[in-house]
């Protein structure tokens, strides 16, 4: 396949799971080129009743390249690895089946493709629907350019902290080269490759130009909350962990985590009852997750952040 589809510049990999409506939104939104590969994974949407959905078959067969998830279960992270194998473009950009590539979004991506940088952050902004009110999902995103930006010497949390596929371009190369794959998790699957990405990366780059736009959904993956959830964000976010402190030196690696300990506090000042907390402290010792590790500037920055976007989405609700 790669052999057949050379002068591909973007790769464009996206999972989708049980809305055709939706993708053909974010499908309309990416432009009808002949250097842009656009690959679609179904993730199981009808299980062993067919062997792909019918509809999609339909609706796009011969505009996009569709696949399935071999795996019997549903995982966004088995849906993008299937992607990976069928990439064949210089760049790979990701977006979930929900969202949406702002217009003009391509051409600020030309504007980087001839560079020397080996992957470039965008600005995201973010809805909630049906009504189209603005969302929160993208503020913290949009801070670490705009912190980025103000000064390129401090790269840490550009690395380390944008830990969503979407809204970067990276080239194929660097992904390929170092094996960097996605968990093939319910919950989390995206954090350790994007973090990946910013470690193996030798330039990077960033842009104030808004180029994808994430959306919500009531009763969705990313504002669904139950423990199971929960257990599995704690435990993607510890995958980082590690992995950063076996490649970082100290200091840096302090900068690019989030203190661990905030995630015990979070647990306790939200709700999730003394079963979460043992768990988190439970896999802490199990990992050597240490809760003295931490840089106060780094947490007191990022606990800011936090709250600002917990009061600007309590705003947007009671709108």
């Amino acid at each position: 396949m790669r052999d057949e589809m050379k002068g591909i510049r973007y790769s464009v990999i996206i999972p989708h799971y049980d809305d055709v409506e939706s993708l053909a939104l974010l499908l309309k939104s990416i432009p009808e080129r002949e250097d842009i590969q656009k690959i679609v994974v179904d993730d199981n949407t009808y299980g062993d009743r067919s062997t792909f959905p019918r509809k999609l078959k339909e609706l796009y067969d011969g505009e996009v390249e569709l696949y399935k998830n071999p795996s019997s279960r549903h995982s966004a992270g088995s849906c993008r690895n299937v992607g990976l194998k069928y990439a064949c473009g210089e760049w790979l950009l990701f977006a979930d089946a929900d969202d949406l590539f702002t217009e003009g979004a391509f051409d600020c991506f030309d504007r980087y493709a001839d560079s020397d940088l080996d992957m470039i952050l965008f600005t995201p902004t973010s809805v909630v629907l049906p009504e189209g009110k603005p969302g929160v999902r993208h503020i913290s995103f949009e801070e670490i350019i705009d912190r980025y930006l103000k000064d390129p010497s401090e790269e840490t949390e550009l690395r380390y902290q944008f830990i969503a596929p979407w809204s970067r371009m990276v080239r194929r190369s660097v992904v390929e080269e170092n094996g960097i794959r996605f968990k093939e998790t319910l919950v989390g699957n995206d954090r350790l490759f994007s973090v990946k990405c910013g470690y193996y990366a030798k330039k990077i780059g960033a842009s104030k130009e808004v180029v994808y736009c994430v959306t919500r959904k009531e009763g969705t993956l990313s504002s669904a909350r139950n423990e199971k959830k929960r257990r599995a964000g704690i435990d993607a976010y510890i995958s980082d962990y590690v992995f950063l402190k076996s490649v970082l030196d100290r200091k840096t690696f302090l900068k690019a985590i989030d203190w661990p300990g905030g995630r015990v506090i979070r647990a306790l000042c939200e709700g999730y009852g003394l079963s979460m907390v043992r768990y988190i402290l439970y896999r802490y010792r199990q990992n050597g997750v240490s809760l003295l590790d931490v840089d106060p500037a780094s947490y007191i920055r990022r606990s800011a952040r936090f709250v600002r976007t917990k009061l600007r989405d309590s705003k947007v609700r009671r709108v």
